[in-house]
């Protein structure tokens, strides 16, 4: 036997033992798919854990169907009638979807001056105020906004200004973007750059002198101020330096002194 003869020999020796023992592996730790239980404290068969699971719905499908045909039923009476008024019910829920999809669609394109936007009204602890009828639903009221302007158009209308405003808004900065853009050649034609500089110093200079003339003019009202109330006091001393001459003057005329010698 040659070499390459004793190589293949071996090679085959190789795979057929490690054939071997993954068939044993696999023999092993199989999962067991069939319908019997585990021998030996083996695992179940699948098909046997999903048929206990099936016998289980099946059992509880008759409690199921007897329920579901009571909740239908309203001429059930006794202690069923509560599970009987889940029909009612859910036709209350469908109604009130209904009901508040309807004040949707109000604030959103139907709202106007006749018919204006409507909130719900809150108690003092901020829950909504029913409205004494059996459907129990929120009561609504005018809505406003600040508590002052009353909201009289639609959701689209208001949207349809907030966009002509922004439009007209656009339009105004570029027109004032335009005319400043023709100030600014105009004002280059002049003299150039430095021309528009002198202007800008210029206008910067005359606000400085603006902003001292009016604090000169507030100081001088301050001081103004200031010499009228000191007037005010002069002419109080002045009243009551008087007011003590008069009665200087009655008491010597009581006494029956010589006014002007007194006076000397």
């Amino acid at each position: 036997m040659t070499l390459i003869g004793k190589l293949f020999v071996f090679v085959n020796l190789v795979l057929s033992v490690l054939i071997a023992g993954a068939g044993c592996a696999l023999y092993l730790n199989h999962i067991n798919w069939t319908d019997k239980a585990g021998k030996d404290g083996g695992q179940e068969g699948k098909l046997l854990a999903l048929r206990k699971k099936i016998d289980a719905l099946i059992g509880s499908r008759a409690v199921i169907e007897q329920r579901w045909r009571e909740a239908r039923s309203p001429e059930v009476t006794g202690p069923e009638a509560k599970v009987a008024s889940l029909l009612p019910l859910e036709k209350t829920r469908y109604d009130d979807r209904a009901w508040y999809q309807e004040q949707l669609e109000h604030i959103r394109k139907r709202a106007a001056a006749d018919k204006p936007v409507l909130e719900v009204e809150l108690d003092k602890d901020y829950q909504p105020v029913p409205d004494g009828t059996p459907l129990k639903r929120p009561k609504m009221r005018p809505a406003t906004y600040n508590e002052k302007f009353p909201l009289d158009k639609s959701m689209l209308t208001y949207e349809g200004e907030l966009q002509s405003k922004r439009q007209s808004n656009e339009k105004l900065l570029a027109d004032l973007a335009k005319e400043l853009e023709e100030s600014t050649v105009e004002t280059d034609k002049l003299g150039g750059k430095d021309v528009r500089a002198g202007l800008d110093e210029l206008l910067r200079r005359v606000r400085e002198k603006e902003q001292g003339l009016k604090e000169e003019l507030r100081m001088a009202s301050d001081q103004a101020t200031d010499a009228e109330v000191s007037v005010q006091l002069a002419e109080a001393r002045l009243e009551n330096i008087q007011e003590s001459i008069r009665a200087l003057e009655l008491y010597l005329q009581r006494r029956k002194v010589d006014v002007k010698v007194a006076r000397r």
